[in-house]
């Protein structure tokens, strides 16, 4: 997720999710916009 979208609601998902039982693990690219979904973007998160 991008930087935006953890502090509109990422915590609050992540919270719930461990809250039911899911494993998170979360990984927050730090820009807030021009993000594009390339492959360097895939290889960062693996």
């Amino acid at each position: 997720m991008d930087a935006n979208t953890a502090e509109a609601a990422g915590d609050r998902v992540a919270d719930e999710l461990r809250e039911a039982g899911v494993t998170v693990r979360q990984f927050v690219f730090p820009a807030r916009s021009g993000l594009i979904a390339g492959e360097r973007q895939v290889r960062e998160v693996r």
